[in-house]
């Protein structure tokens, strides 16, 4: 919250330095330290600086695209997170199998300070209230990259802007991050529905991933590059999954305005008011997430029953696949609904999947320990299709509730 709030006020590029420098520094740590105590701490100061980045990352998207294409850009955005999704697990086991412990934690450092490096290179700013649309050179050293800097200087001549640009600038100059501010989206009712209804799925999604490497080694025999070797089907559903649900958001989109019978500039424009984003946005999700359940259901009959490894696999491909067009679609409607604030609303959206995540990663092995494999995701996609009437609310009243809507995450 404290990062995307900054974000929000301060601009994408600074904050992005700033975390990255954290998480940098964090896994140089990491690859010293010698205690659990230390690492445990460390690990934490190392998730401060990495996971904002996402909900930043989504409030670049917002500032650059409208929504009639912000389905297909989120979604080659969130692939960035997906492609980890299906090489991490290969390479965290090589380099642990090679070098113990330590060896991801040195790997990660070096990738991140070269991430870091590009970013503070070539990364423009891109936040509305401090460059506009793009022709507002940025005031502050820390908003400019080096080329910015010599393009923008004080002795060049700055394009021309106008008079609107500069007021609008003019009147945001004076903000200040609020972080705990945003907690007031969730007390807006269709945020709260979307939420809860998507952290559900996302809490069950990360009970799989978090079961999968256990079973895996106790009921397969695997070592450990052999366990990062079976998340591969998994992470290519997410990849595929991530570019697809993009494409088929915009297409959605279009669809919806079609029939409502906008031009395609009308629908180019940026203003939603009177637009059913909802949707455009979920109405597929539904199907998705009801057919998801269905398939929690069958991976953990499937790991129960100790079926071909191939079995399990193609379970965790599909549910790849439903989990993150699900996931896609509500961080797309996230912005849509807050696009000035858009990186402090997917702070919102972290916020409460993670926590609910972090619970269910927590009591799954619990679970399977006590009630086996089957019976734990039975309850699992059980859950899942209790929170259904969150999404039906949420299509028949989001409209009406946004409507009413006056609040603003300052």
């Amino acid at each position: 919250m404290f990062w995307a709030s900054g974000a929000d006020v301060w601009g994408r590029r600074p904050v992005y330095i700033a975390c990255l420098a954290v998480y940098v520094a964090s896994n140089i740590a990491l690859s010293f330290n010698d205690s659990y105590a230390g690492l445990l701490v460390l690990r934490m100061i190392q998730a401060i600086g990495s996971s904002a980045t996402i909900a930043i990352g989504a409030g670049t998207v917002a500032d650059i695209t409208t929504p009639r294409e912000r389905g297909s850009a989120m979604g080659l955005f969130s692939s960035g997170t997906m492609v980890a999704t299906a090489i991490a697990p290969v390479l965290g086991g090589g380099l642990a199998q090679a070098w113990a412990w330590r060896g991801p934690f040195r790997f990660l450092a070096i990738y991140s300070g070269v991430v870091l490096h590009v970013i503070a290179l070539f990364l423009p700013e891109t936040l509305h209230s401090i460059v506009g649309n793009g022709s507002i050179p940025s005031r502050k050293i820390f908003n400019m990259n080096p080329f910015d800097y010599f393009r923008n200087g004080l002795h060049h001549t700055h394009p021309p802007v106008t008079p609107q640009e500069e007021q609008f600038v003019r009147d945001k100059v004076h903000e200040v991050p609020k972080p705990v501010a945003c907690l007031k989206l969730l007390m807006q009712r269709d945020v709260l529905a979307i939420l809860v209804y998507n952290s559900t799925h996302y809490t069950a999604f990360y009970m799989v991933t978090a079961s999968a490497s256990v079973i895996f080694a106790e009921k397969y025999r695997l070592n450990q590059i052999e366990i990062g070797l079976s998340f591969l089907p998994f992470g290519l559903g997410c990849v595929l999954s991530s570019i697809g649900s993009g494409l088929i958001l915009d297409y959605e989109f279009r669809s919806v305005a079609r029939a409502m019978g906008l031009t395609p500039l009308q629908a180019k424009s940026s203003d939603i008011s009177r637009f059913p984003i909802e949707r455009a946005r979920l109405r597929a999700v539904a199907f998705i997430y009801i057919a998801l359940a269905c398939f929690f259901v069958g991976y953990g009959w499937a790991m129960t029953a100790i079926l071909p490894l191939a079995v399990p696999l193609v379970f965790m491909f599909v549910i790849g696949i439903l989990s993150t067009y699900g996931m896609t679609a509500s961080t797309v409607i996230l912005t849509d609904l807050f696009s000035d604030q858009a990186a402090s609303a997917n702070a919102a959206n972290n916020l409460v999947r993670c926590l609910m995540g972090a619970s269910g990663t927590a009591a799954v092995q619990y679970m399977v320990d006590a009630i086996g494999d089957g019976w734990t995701f039975t309850i699992v996609g059980g859950v899942c299709l209790a929170v259904q009437p969150l999404l039906w609310l949420e299509l028949a009243y989001g409209r009406k509730w946004r409507a009413q809507r006056t609040f603003v995450c300052t």
